[in-house]
This record gives structure tokens, sequence and C-alpha cells, in this order.
């Protein structure tokens, strides 16, 4: 079916969704997902001007066609981040309200792990701080705080290494929710 500019995409627990693009990029969500369609500009030659899609919750898995053969804008948001990608193969994840060990109550997450390609990774907080994640490699912004500096793949999925690989502070964050766990 069809998806129009300002759609929300959403998926229930053990149900998954397929969107392909004009350009033949795909974009997976996984399951409890949702995800808006916010821009898909078609230029002239059909060439993509620009793609925007927000992350409300959830994860995406996005494989970008480079065929293009020129630059263009694609870009997955969340409410701490901005990921702009080169024709790549990434996902992202974004969770609200678990804090994890070693970041002082924070609980706003996107996590950017990259396949292949390079994705460029900023939080809007801290527009001067934009970083560069190549393929292989991971990073998380939590809350307020700029994103951390890239760390490999395996290492990556785990906050407390994060914090060890990059040798940051944790950083502070106004939503101070705690999870025991079970």
């Amino acid at each position: 079916m069809a998806v129009l500019l300002h759609d929300l995409l959403m998926t229930s627990a053990g149900a998954s969704l397929v969107l392909m693009l004009t350009d033949n990029s795909k974009v997976s969500l996984g399951e409890s997902a949702k995800l808006s369609i916010d821009e898909h500009l078609i230029g002239p030659s059909a060439n993509r001007g620009g793609t925007i899609m927000k992350l409300l919750s959830g994860s995406v898995h996005s494989l970008v066609s480079s065929s293009v053969g020129r630059p263009f804008n694609y870009q997955i948001r969340t409410s701490n981040s901005i990921i702009a990608v080169r024709g790549t193969d990434f996902e992202v994840d974004y969770t609200e309200g678990k804090a994890r060990i070693g970041y002082n109550g924070c609980g706003i997450y996107t996590d950017v792990r990259v396949h292949d390609g390079t994705v460029e990774v900023q939080n809007p907080a801290h527009p001067e701080v934009k970083i560069e994640v190549t393929g292989g490699f991971a990073t998380t912004v939590p809350c307020d705080a700029p994103p951390l500096n890239p760390g490999p793949l395996g290492l990556a999925a785990h906050a407390v290494v994060v914090g060890a690989v990059n040798a940051l502070p944790p950083p502070a964050c106004p939503i101070c929710v705690m999870v025991h766990p079970h």
C-alpha cells in the first residue's frame, strides 16, 4: 500500500514492517516501533531531494541506496538525535523511560549501529558536536548529551563498556527514572 507524507507507521509486539522508498532504499521497522514520514522529496529526473523520518519508539534498520549518483539528504531523527546518512546499512534504537547503569538516571537513549558506510550523528542540544560513525562501529546519544565517541559494534552494545571505551564521564540527564531488574 502507498505511504503518504506525515503517515505514522506502527508495529505491534511480534510484528515487523518493510517500507521500500522510491530510490530503492529499504526501511525495516522492528516490533513495537513507531516511525513518522516527515519528508520524502523527489527532484528532477526522479532523484531524491531529501528524506526525513522520525523514530518515536523502537528500532528501525535502513538500507540506504547510493545508486542515486549524487549526494542526498537521508535522516532518521529521534527526540535527542539526528542521524544523517550517505549510502549505508545502519540501525537505530530509541528508548525512553529506562535508565542504564553509569548514566546518572538518564532515561532517553538513541543507539546507532553502522554495518556498512558512514553516518553522522548529533544531538540537537549540542549542534556543534557531530561525530562520524563508520561500518563496524556504534554510538549512543544519552539524554541531552553529545553523542559518545564510536566504539566497536560488539562492545558498544553495552552501556558500561561504551563509557569505558570512550573514557567519558556519564552525562547528566533531566529524566531520572530508575529501573530495577527483576
